[in-house]
């Protein structure tokens, strides 16, 4: 689908930040920037971008509304807390909405629920600024729907794409010889690894010794919190419970081809997330559109996209019953030939050209019919006087 005629204003972080923000703006870039699109580039937290927004200076959003200038559309990739904290004039995102030179699409990557009042507030004086939000699950749609505020060019639900596409070399062959639970993506406590290794640990009974693959860098969030106490506080637990020989904890920051040859090679995809909130996963998406059988706990995205079967849904911190949900998928065949299949007909909605032309269509009903952008004329200069 060609985008030629647009050009697109894009805000948010952008890798070597670790985060599933970071990995969607710069997915998103490439997308737009291969069906023609200009696409103009605003990296938060990343001083060294051609357009950088530092969250931590007062006026964050300034080089942002200069550089943007004469775009046909902006969109701005949104989590809590990250444009910045509020500086003595306000916040800089709702700064940036009230001023910006063209219609705005904010990218809502998760919503608050309403024992969230001041994450709701935030939401609600956004969306009320925006042109047209884009949420990546029916269950965030109902949250901003619920908020009140209903942007002039509407609330669209368009979900995250799977972007890792095809392994770098063929999967294994299926089999019980080595039966591999895997966990992926960026490393925070958020995630819950450590009722990961203490569910796995229950599986001792199983007749092939079961493998725990942890992979992924941690998050930069976490790094600059506690450096690398949470990966080493996975691997005493592994040693505590006498499974280090089987728990292995990589931070290598693989390519998406390898790491879609990992996520095809597991047998169950464990997601013990502690967190309760989360309207958008990504390891989720790509794990289903991998066919991979799941179990997670029951946070929103995963209760929405796990309905149907692909996978089994688990209270968080519940390691009984964790142990359980996997002892089912690796000892019955069947059970997990058909939580394959379910999980490939709910990928289809991921396929990333559909999500692609998603957004360029939402983008271009947002484009001013009329170009209002200020002419630039040049000045002449004034023609001399002949003197008499």
């Amino acid at each position: 689908m060609s985008a030629a005629d647009l050009t697109i204003g894009l805000i948010g972080p952008v890798p070597p930040r670790r985060c599933s923000v970071a990995e969607e703006t710069a997915w998103m870039a490439r997308e737009f920037a291969a069906a023609g699109a200009e696409v103009r580039l605003v990296a938060v937290d990343d001083l060294d971008a051609d357009i950088p927004w530092n969250p931590g200076l007062p006026g964050a959003e300034r080089p942002a509304l200069r550089a943007l200038a004469g775009v046909d559309v902006v969109v701005i990739h949104h989590r809590s807390g990250l444009h910045g904290p509020n500086d003595a004039a306000g916040n800089p995102l709702i700064r940036f909405l009230q001023r910006s030179p063209a219609p705005t699409v904010l990218v809502l990557h998760d919503v608050p629920t309403i024992t969230d009042p001041v994450g709701r507030d935030e939401i609600a004086a956004l969306v009320r600024l925006a042109d047209a939000v884009v949420v990546q699950s029916d269950v965030a749609h109902r949250r901003v729907t619920a908020t009140g505020q209903t942007p002039s060019g509407g609330v669209h639900t368009i979900p995250r794409a799977a972007a890792l596409g095809a392994p770098s070399a063929p999967p294994r062959p299926a089999g019980p010889d080595r039966p591999t639970v895997l966990t992926f993506g960026f490393l925070d406590p958020d995630k819950g690894i450590e009722d990961g290794v203490v569910a796995m640990a229950a599986l001792n009974d199983l007749s092939s010794p079961i493998r725990y693959i942890i992979t992924g860098p941690t998050s930069t969030e976490t790094l600059e919190l506690e450096d690398e106490h949470y990966r080493s506080g996975i691997r005493i637990l592994a040693k505590a419970l006498k499974v280090e020989d089987r728990t292995f904890v990589d931070d290598t920051y693989l390519s998406p081809a390898d790491l879609a040859r990992v996520v095809h090679d597991a047998d169950v995809v464990l997601l013990p997330y502690v967190g309760t909130e989360t309207t958008s996963s990504a390891v989720l998406v790509e794990a289903l559109s991998a066919g991979r059988p799941v179990v997670s706990t029951a946070f929103p995205h995963a209760v929405e996209l796990l309905a149907d079967g692909a996978g089994i849904l688990v209270s968080a911190g519940d390691h009984q019953a964790m142990t359980n949900a996997m002892r089912q998928v690796l000892t019955r065949p069947r059970t997990a030939a058909d939580m394959r299949t379910r999980a490939l007909d709910v990928a289809r909605r991921f396929e990333p050209d559909a999500v692609v032309k998603a957004h360029l269509d939402l983008l271009r009903r947002l484009r001013p019919v009329h170009d209002l952008r200020p002419v630039r004329t040049e000045v002449e200069e004034p023609v001399a006087q002949a003197t008499a």
